[in-house]
């Protein structure tokens, strides 16, 4: 806890328009978010749950919601991203579930705004006065809408663009270069190929270092890692020529198959565009933290099948950089920001739920009933419904080894021979 005051009376004239103020609030203070329930006879602390779910973003017709809004909302609010929920209209809700909210809240270290409309210049009504007590017994402070307004003005906040490489040629490793500076602009050149030759260099210095048996396999192994974390086509197509050119002068023969490397590029699903297609934006949509959560796992190397089998105590606390490191199948998974986020909230939904280090991290509306179908449901739905393939049915029990991956995208390694009794006396 703090010792900033976690309850906040606004006192405001009734109008639309300051609440649609505090409603955009969230586009400019990322760690704010509102809670607007709709109107009933008898308001709960869990309406209040539902109604900031939707204040964070949850698109609620993207999946059956079977899980208690309250302990959803708890899960996303133990990821530490909000400080302070504004209560629209608290005026019509009773004091006595505002004093739950309030705690409820304050449990999480999350200031509680009351926006209080009051008619004209009686702020001393029966109703009112509840309230103002309420937020008095708390220890509470008192804003009117002007000094609300000034602690959260307007924030423009930057839109990072990374830089678009050009579209590239669509030619052999050994004819890249020279396709570049004959098609691309002089400014995209440059930058092209500087990219390139640096790729050609690390590769090189990767697959000469590659000692013992095996060694295709094991050059195989580190293209496909490295072609796996590319996040779209030029990115692909770059590495795949720089490849090329770095087997051939390190005693191997890449060959590329353009119609199949473009065609799986398109098709198939790869970790490495988790970035450029905006995954964890996009998940962040779903009411459940599950989706996220498995999908986080699954692209940072965990095998779906073995997901059903991790528990709460498996998750180990969020490290300094956002990183979140998960125990499966006795193996450590170490899931990056901001795909992490996802499984601490997952984790902070099963406390909410009264969930125990040995019970499970994944949960059914049938408890107990966790299996890999589950899991792969959870890894396909975003593909219909966000427009992001992290994983196509059916789900393999183990990804493709290097090899046969390669050779999806049209891709086979093989080791160049030398033999002696081939080679003839040039002097003959």
């Amino acid at each position: 806890m703090t010792d900033r005051s976690l309850v906040t009376a606004v006192l405001t004239n009734p109008s639309r328009t300051f609440n649609r103020w505090a409603v955009a609030r969230r586009a400019h203070h990322p760690n704010v978010a509102t809670a607007d329930v709709a109107p009933t006879e008898y308001p709960t602390l869990a309406m209040v749950g539902q109604a900031l779910l939707r204040g964070l973003g949850k698109d609620h017709d993207l999946s059956v919601a079977k899980a208690p809004a309250l302990a959803v909302a708890a899960g996303w609010l133990s990821t530490g991203e909000i400080s302070d929920v504004f209560i629209i209209d608290a005026h019509l809700l009773p004091p006595n579930v505002l004093s739950e909210v309030i705690v409820w809240l304050s449990s999480f270290n999350v200031r509680c705004w009351l926006l209080l409309s009051v008619p004209g210049a009686d702020w001393f009504d029966p109703a009112t006065a509840a309230h103002l007590q309420l937020v008095a017994d708390h220890g509470g402070e008192t804003f009117d809408e002007t000094e609300m307004r000034s602690r959260f003005p307007d924030v423009t906040r930057p839109v990072k663009t990374p830089p678009a490489r050009p579209r590239l040629p669509r030619v052999d490793g050994i004819m890249f270069r020279s396709t570049c500076r004959q098609v691309l602009t002089d400014e995209h050149f440059a930058s092209v190929d500087a990219e390139f030759v640096g790729l050609v260099r690390e590769m090189r210095a990767e697959f000469q270092a590659i000692t013992g048996t095996n060694k295709t396999r094991v050059l195989a192994r580190s293209l496909k890692a490295r072609l796996e974390a590319t996040p779209d086509t030029e990115a692909l197509v770059l590495n795949v020529r720089a490849a090329q050119v770095a087997t051939l002068t390190s005693g191997f023969h890449m060959s590329v198959n353009t119609t199949m490397l473009l065609g799986a590029e398109a098709a198939l699903p790869r970790s490495g565009r988790a970035v450029s297609e905006r995954w964890w934006e996009l998940l962040d949509r779903y009411r459940d933290p599950s989706f996220g959560a498995v999908a986080a796992l699954y692209a940072h190397g965990a095998f779906h099948d073995e997901l059903p089998a991790v528990t709460v105590g498996d998750v180990q606390a969020p490290a300094a950089d956002g990183s979140v490191t998960v125990c499966v199948a006795g193996s450590p998974v170490v899931v990056s920001a901001p795909a992490a986020r996802f499984i601490t909230a997952q984790v902070g939904f099963r406390h909410a739920t009264g969930a125990q280090d040995e019970d499970m991290l994944l949960v059914s509306h049938r408890a107990g009933n966790v299996r890999a179908a589950l899991v792969a449901d959870l890894l396909c739905a975003p593909g219909p419904e966000l427009g992001i393939a992290i994983a196509v049915r059916p789900v393999r029990t183990r990804p493709l080894d290097a090899v046969p991956w390669l050779k999806r995208y049209g891709i086979r390694i093989e080791k160049l021979e030398h033999n002696p009794t081939d080679i003839r006396d040039v002097r003959q």
